[in-house]
């Protein structure tokens, strides 16, 4: 079965000899592209982007289910590999004081605070699946790489933000590539990546083979 992209989906590329793997999660699952276009669709004066707080809490609610069988599948499929879970950056300055692509500086509050309860959460997902592989004595490890305020002074509507900002497309309308990382915003992550992968996950860990 191939993703989205129409790419072999990334699970089935797992082995028993994969060491690391790092991924983002969960964003796809509250809908958090289609979260941020309705805040950009909207006359100047509308409450629908913060309106959908509702659905975006049923869906945040759901999450935890979806992202433990996703961690099971990949210590599974990996049982020696470290998983580095890595968190979503905060969108817009933590004051914000102008309208950014139609989004106003109230509904990028709304926004931070959507991405910072969406980190949380899956920051205790990723909590709890190291505990049960330390409680079943099994190797490897899930770290969470906590990235909310990676792109501090660089967020958007600075003068060099680290997100790509809103690109319209005619077949999708806000093109998929509006709000996420961009060069400079991967090299980010990269640093952070990195930075987890020498501290280490905080425990002893087990990855000997049998």
């Amino acid at each position: 079965m191939e993703d989205a992209r129409g790419e072999p989906p990334q699970l089935d590329r797992l082995t028993a000899d994969t060491s690391l793997v790092t991924l983002s999660i969960g964003g796809n699952d509250i809908g958090f592209s289609e979260i941020v276009e309705r805040c950009v669709v909207k006359l100047p004066w509308s409450s629908a982007c913060r309106a959908q707080d509702t659905d975006i809490r049923t869906r945040m609610a759901a999450l935890p289910t979806s992202l433990r069988s996703a961690l099971d599948g990949i210590a599974q499929r990996a049982p020696y590999a470290r998983v580095l879970v890595l968190g979503y950056p905060r969108p817009f300055p933590v004051a914000p004081q102008r309208s950014v692509d139609n989004i106003g500086a109230a509904d990028q509050g709304f926004l931070n605070g959507v991405v910072h309860d969406l980190d949380n959460t899956i920051y205790l997902a990723a909590r709890d699946a190291d505990r049960r592989l330390v409680a079943a004595r099994k190797p490897g490890s899930v770290e969470f790489v906590d990235t909310y305020q990676a792109f501090t002074g660089h967020e958007l509507g600075t003068g060099q933000p680290y997100l790509n900002a809103l690109d319209l497309s005619v077949s999708e309308f806000v093109a998929t590539r509006s709000f996420h990382p961009n060069p400079l915003g991967y090299q980010r992550f990269g640093e952070l990546t990195n930075r987890q992968i020498q501290a280490g996950p905080g425990r002893q860990i087990y990855q000997w083979r049998q």
